[in-house]
């Protein structure tokens, strides 16, 4: 993205270079202009639309999905109840003005089916994924691992489904996380054999735990180099937002505890959100509902809904044609002087001082 900026903005500077003593500029790389870009990144979507949507994040409705989902007991992959907890959620989503399918999947000796809802993008071929696992291990009920991104997805496709994006958004729910990432691992390989070109996927897993309230007011964010624009996101949402969200995030390095890993390896953007502090019912007959903070979840929620909505609706796919670049050079002294360059594509504009 952005890769053909630094010829445009060279050309220009060459143009206007006989107006301007000698600049100590090398020239303007291309993270450079990524980080332009996620510092104004809010302004791809209107305000008053992301503020709406956080607004319609339900703490009742998230705790009812919880609810219904620890009744149905531990429901591993490949267990008779994790097949009726499969069309429980796939009914959620078919309730929902959106697509839904299953997605059939067997690796070695296991095998399970994702749970796939799509909204459709308007302006490029681009796929969006925010994803959760709906399977437990053999012992849990799984209110918090993964009862809680779950439900948080769900309450996402609600939600972002009364909107239109440039982006297709896919609403994920795997199964065979507990069993090493099994269920994302085919899909994210037959979507690199596919030449499918998603650009970002962010994975919920164990968001709704939060005893203190120091502990409720962080979430932690881990991505990979390569994906940290995307903390850059939530960081800027969280400060536009900060008296609806009321989070701070952490930035974090790469964890590769869940499902966002299989898209990692696949050469993809990923990241996961994780509650601040680790849920000690995790894993255990006690990941309930009554050791959750569902107003902590609904915060995380709010902050994930903007970020997809975020990504979605910015249009990655630039041509020359698409950008307009003008500079003005300020001679400030005999030794040094500022460029200021003003990037504009469509609803995006950028502005620099070098």
């Amino acid at each position: 993205m952005f890769k053909n900026i630094k010829i445009i903005v060279l050309i220009f500077i060459c143009i206007v270079s006989q107006f301007l003593i000698i600049i100590p500029i090398s020239s303007i790389s291309t993270n450079e202009i990524e980080s332009i870009k996620n510092q104004n990144i809010i302004s791809w979507f209107n305000s008053q639309d992301i503020s709406e949507m956080i607004k319609k994040v339900n703490e009742s409705k998230l705790s009812l999905y919880i609810k219904n989902i620890q009744d149905f007991g531990p429901h591993p992959t490949e267990s008779t109840t994790i097949e009726k907890l499969k069309t429980y959620l796939f009914n959620e989503f078919f309730n929902m003005p959106i697509n839904v399918t299953y997605h059939s999947w067997d690796y070695e000796d296991r095998y399970g089916e994702n749970i796939v809802a799509t909204l459709p993008g308007k302006a490029s071929s681009n796929e969006v994924i925010i994803c959760a696992h709906y399977d437990s291990v053999a012992v849990s009920p799984g209110a918090d691992d993964d009862g809680s991104g779950v439900a948080a997805v769900l309450m996402m496709a609600s939600i972002l489904c009364q909107y239109s994006f440039n982006s297709t958004i896919k609403f994920i729910l795997f199964s065979g996380e507990e069993q090493g990432c099994l269920g994302s691992l085919i899909y994210a390989t037959e979507s690199k054999e596919k030449n499918i070109n998603i650009i970002s996927v962010l994975a919920l897993d164990k968001i709704g735990y939060a005893e203190t309230a120091g502990e409720g007011t962080i979430l932690r964010h881990h991505a990979d180099s390569a994906s940290s624009w995307m903390i850059d996101i939530t960081e800027n949402l969280s400060k536009e937002y900060k008296n609806e969200i009321k989070l701070n995030v952490l930035r974090l390095p790469y964890d590769a505890s869940s499902d966002h890993r299989s898209f990692i390896k696949q050469g993809y953007t990923g990241s996961n959100f994780v509650e601040s502090s680790l849920n000690p019912y995790y894993h255990t007959s006690e990941d309930t509902l009554e050791h959750m903070n569902i107003t902590y979840l609904a915060k995380i929620c709010c902050l994930a809904t903007g970020t997809i909505a975020t990504i979605a609706q910015g249009n990655s796919e630039l041509k020359n044609d698409d950008i307009t670049i003008s500079i003005l050079g300020k001679n400030n002294n005999p030794y040094q002087a500022k460029l200021s360059i003003h990037v504009q594509n469509k609803n995006i504009h950028l502005t620099q001082q070098i």
